[in-house]
């Protein structure tokens, strides 16, 4: 990656450049505390601080030198200058691994306390219907139904009764509206905790901007590659009946919640929080130490786990895995979070539904198909972002190895 300000090349890893602080890929700078800006210390970016006329140093009062964050020598040492740099050398493989499991287990507990705050309250309803039910078939022996009344059958068949209200609860509860509210509320925490920290929520899941038009073509990749993934496994793939069915049975959940508030959780408020999560932070703390399909193998297996159910663990996989590669190659969230928005939204396309004849169905992924291939051909054709940067400063000039950096 070549720096817009010094025109330096670094590690691709980088956010900021190691040495002037500036943004590859936006116009800010690594935070700096501290900083005096002044111009008799950072004359047009080159000099350092100047001596005076009458050959006295004007150095700052107790001989603290600013730090250089405007580029300028490219000698750290000459003139006194101080940079900024951000660490090059790689964390601890133990380091990065506990990181990303830290992120992994907050987006598990902030998921499984909204989902118990929504349970618990369905489960009162309905355990004061079950045990209401008891006093009817009892009402001889309870007497008159009232609270203290309630109590006694709750005492005397509690387990039956959460067992009961549990089950009712389930089935019942809105599944939709427990996402998108575990979502919104993950995703609020981490942009809270990241702003106490001091750091910025979009350079830290790597939520930059896409020069590259390839990306118009990542939305039509998700479309197409839900219809190959579910053929593939749900026909091809001889799956015994039984995981078929509790498939089916886990997703006809989503079936309690109105249809608009179905397609928000399914098609907008999952893939964002799951990308945010899951590339954002899991996949770039593991980049960190180890190698890209490294890193991708074990967030993509990660990813799986968190699904649960086997047919959506093996599209997980594969879908977390193709995630992965879209983050590298376009060095942007954005890429993911939008093929996994096309992938889930594809569920609510009319192409395809139950009744649908085998030509109808061999038509679809003929077609979804042709889109695949041509969209993924034409995205591994495109050039990277980092390539896409490294050719604009090639050709402006800036990094033809002039300033003894090798391109």
């Amino acid at each position: 990656m070549i720096c817009k300000r010094c025109k330096r090349l670094s590690d691709d890893d980088l956010e900021y450049c190691p040495y002037c602080g500036k943004s590859f890929y936006d116009d800010s700078e690594r935070p700096v505390d501290n900083v005096e800006k002044e111009s008799e210390y950072f004359n047009e970016g080159v000099t350092g601080h100047n001596s005076g006329s009458n050959g006295t140093s004007d150095t700052p009062e107790n001989d603290k030198i600013p730090i250089n964050i405007f580029g300028g020598s490219n000698d750290r040492r000459e003139y006194g200058f101080q940079y900024q740099p951000r660490p090059t050398s790689r964390p601890s493989i133990a380091r990065s691994v506990f990181s990303a499991a830290l992120y992994f287990f907050f987006y598990l507990f902030i998921n499984i306390l909204v989902t118990a705050v929504f349970l618990s309250s369905a489960m009162i309803d309905s355990m004061y219907d079950i045990a209401e039910e008891y006093y009817k078939k009892n009402s001889d022996v309870y007497g008159e139904w009232n609270e203290e009344t309630f109590a006694k059958i709750y005492s005397e068949h509690s387990f039956e009764i959460i067992t009961e209200a549990y089950k009712d609860a389930l089935s019942s509860i809105d599944i939709s509206l427990v996402t998108v509210v575990y979502s919104a509320a993950t995703l609020i925490a981490l942009i809270i905790i990241f702003a106490i920290r001091r750091k910025r929520f979009s350079a830290e899941v790597w939520l930059r901007r896409v020069k590259n038009e390839a990306i118009l073509l990542v939305l039509p990749l998700g479309v197409s590659l839900q219809f190959l993934i579910v053929f593939i496994l749900i026909k091809l793939i001889p799956l015994p009946e039984k995981i078929i069915v509790e498939y089916n049975k886990l997703y006809s959940l989503l079936g309690n919640s109105s249809r608009i508030l179905e397609i928000i959780s399914v098609a907008i408020a999952a893939p964002i929080i799951e990308e945010v999560v899951f590339r954002g932070l899991i996949y770039t703390r593991l980049r960190r130490a180890m190698s890209a399909p490294i890193a991708a193998g074990l967030s993509a297996a990660i990813f799986a786990l968190a699904h649960g159910q086997i047919i959506a663990v093996i599209y997980a996989f594969i879908m977390g895995l193709i995630l992965c590669f879209l983050m590298e190659r376009f060095r942007s969230l954005w890429a993911p979070i939008i093929l996994h928005v096309g992938f889930n939204a594809a569920n609510y396309l009319p192409f395809l539904h139950e009744d649908s004849s085998p030509t109808e169905i061999m038509i679809t992924i003929a077609i979804s198909f042709v889109i695949f291939t041509a969209s993924a051909f034409f995205i591994l054709r495109s050039k990277s972002e980092s390539d896409y940067n490294e050719a604009k400063y090639t050709k402006n000039g800036s990094g033809d190895g002039s300033d003894g950096t090798a391109i």
